[in-house]
């Protein structure tokens, strides 16, 4: 019994099990049949959307040719079609409504991140700028510096002549060459600057103002055109073109009145005439001090003096001894290096019509650079009354007399400075019997003309505008006298500045300098007053 029972339970569970596989295999196949009719399902729908899309940019298509073709009223429709495509058409506007607010939201984010990039751009770049101008600012001051430098190198040989200085360039050719790459620079936007080629041929420069320049030595014809390229690089500078532009508008604010504020104008002075405004200030300046004279004797009266020269026994006095130093005022210049030139007959027109305005000083030797200076920058009649503010009102009625007791009496008070300044300088200078005012008489003259480069007429400037008084109580801010450069000059100020048991007599000074004797003494009394 037990093993029939035990046999029908092993086929009961046998049967069971093959029941249990083939349901299995059932769901199994059911699954898979769903998983495929899934995948048509979605097959189906993605191909009806595309329809549905295809369908609806067809009845855009519709929609624009009826607009075409005029249709205003489209074929009426039963109201069940008709609300049906109008309420497909709201509800594809509404979508297009929501996808355009969609791009533009998404656009105006853009706008906006680009414009805040846009703006960090440009800060970089105003600071970049900022940089890149503040760098080139600094080049060109280190090429000034540098030029200066070069300057500096120039030595003299021990003679008293600026013909017998040498310029010694360490380093072979190098710093000659780097000259020559920055004056090709600087021709580029100054192209009147000389070249050193045509300069070393041999062949003569003529400058603005008119003096020849012409040299046999290649040191002192690279020294000139360090001195042309100084000038061009302060010309060039922010502070030059600053100062450019204040002229202009005081000019502008002050046209019925060129001598209006007093401070303002005296500042603008000191720093420098610019050359076009350099005639009309001058005259303004003049015509200020002998405004009276001017009134008293009429607008025509320097030429009515001219047509009396002939006839006037005062003209006939002086006019052997203005003949002679007509030829030696300005050799170098080509307005005044000829006997037939306009700027020697207008010197001689117009010394010897002062000599008859004024016949008690007449002529005296000095007036000619006076009115030479004049005569580059101005016409005749207002190098006349120049001459005359000069003598008549600037300096005192004796300065200029016979015995030129007014200039002398200055030698005295020059004297006394450099015994109080310079009590060293002075007792050297007496030892060896030098008389200073062998020197210096013709500076206080001819305002100090034929002392210093032409370049530096800022002591002129402030003689003819501020007076006398103004001019003796500031120091020129300007270069000093000599040819020398600015290593040498600060040596001797360097010297000047040490106590009195420190201080270096005057041949120590120009064994270390390189400079001759006199040279150093020149520098010496013109910083007597500082």
């Amino acid at each position: 019994m037990q093993r029939v029972r035990s046999s029908v339970m092993s086929d009961s569970g046998t049967g069971e099990s093959r029941v249990g596989m083939a349901l299995f295999r059932r769901v199994r196949s059911c699954a898979d049949m769903v998983s495929k009719t899934k995948v048509e399902l979605a097959k189906v729908l993605n191909r009806q959307t595309t329809f549905q899309e295809i369908l609806k940019q067809k009845d855009e298509i519709i929609e624009d040719m009826d607009g075409k073709l005029g249709s205003p009223h489209p074929a009426p429709l039963d109201g069940y079609d008709s609300k049906k495509r109008t309420s497909a058409l709201t509800k594809e506007h509404h979508e297009r409504v929501r996808v355009l607010q969609n791009q533009n939201r998404f656009l105006n984010e853009e706008v906006r991140r680009l414009a805040k990039l846009r703006g960090q751009e440009h800060g970089k770049m105003r600071v970049q700028d900022s940089k890149v101008r503040s760098l080139e600012a600094d080049i060109e001051v280190w090429k000034l510096e540098y030029i200066s430098l070069i300057q500096s190198s120039i030595r003299f040989t021990g003679t008293d002549t600026i013909d017998d200085a040498e310029l010694y360039l360490f380093g072979g050719d190098r710093h000659k060459d780097r000259i020559l790459e920055l004056l090709c620079e600087a021709r580029k936007i100054n192209p009147s600057l000389p070249t050193y080629e045509y300069l070393a041929s041999g062949e003569v420069h003529v400058d603005c103002y008119g003096f020849k320049h012409h040299f046999e030595d290649d040191g002192l014809l690279l020294h000139y055109l360090c001195q042309e390229l100084s000038q061009h690089f302060l010309s060039q500078a922010n502070t030059f073109e600053k100062h450019q532009k204040n002229w202009l508008l005081f000019l502008k604010q002050h046209s019925k009145n060129l001598l209006g504020p007093r401070k303002e104008l005296k500042a603008l002075v000191r720093a420098g005439i610019p050359d076009p405004h350099r005639k009309q200030m001058w005259r303004a300046f003049v015509m200020a001090k002998v405004e009276d004279i001017v009134l008293e004797k009429g607008p025509h009266y320097y030429r009515t003096l001219c047509n009396s020269v002939p006839d006037s026994p005062m003209a006939a006095r002086y006019k052997k001894q203005i003949s002679l130093d007509l030829m030696r005022t300005m050799p170098s210049n080509v307005k005044f290096s000829t006997a037939g030139s306009k700027g020697i007959m207008d010197l001689q027109d117009v010394l010897l019509a002062f000599c008859i305005h004024n016949s008690t000083i007449g002529y005296c030797q000095g007036m000619n650079f006076l009115v030479a200076m004049a005569l580059l920058f101005m016409d005749a009649q207002d190098a006349f009354w120049t001459l005359v503010a000069v003598t008549e009102r600037y300096h005192s009625p004796a300065y200029f007399d016979h015995n030129l007791l007014g200039a002398q009496a200055d030698q005295s008070v020059l004297h006394d400075l450099m015994s109080e300044k310079l009590p060293d300088l002075t007792r050297h200078l007496d030892a060896i019997d030098i008389e200073i005012s062998t020197v210096t008489l013709n500076w206080f003259l001819a305002i100090f003309f034929d002392a210093v480069p032409f370049q530096t007429v800022r002591k002129w400037v402030k003689a003819v505008s501020e007076g006398r008084d103004d001019m003796e109580d500031e120091p020129c801010p300007d270069r000093p006298v000599t040819a020398c450069g600015d290593a040498n000059i600060s040596k001797v100020l360097v010297s000047l500045s040490l106590s009195d048991d420190r201080r270096k007599t005057c041949e120590e000074i120009a064994t270390e300098t390189s400079m001759s004797r006199t040279s150093v003494f020149r520098v010496l009394t013109n910083n007597a007053t500082n």
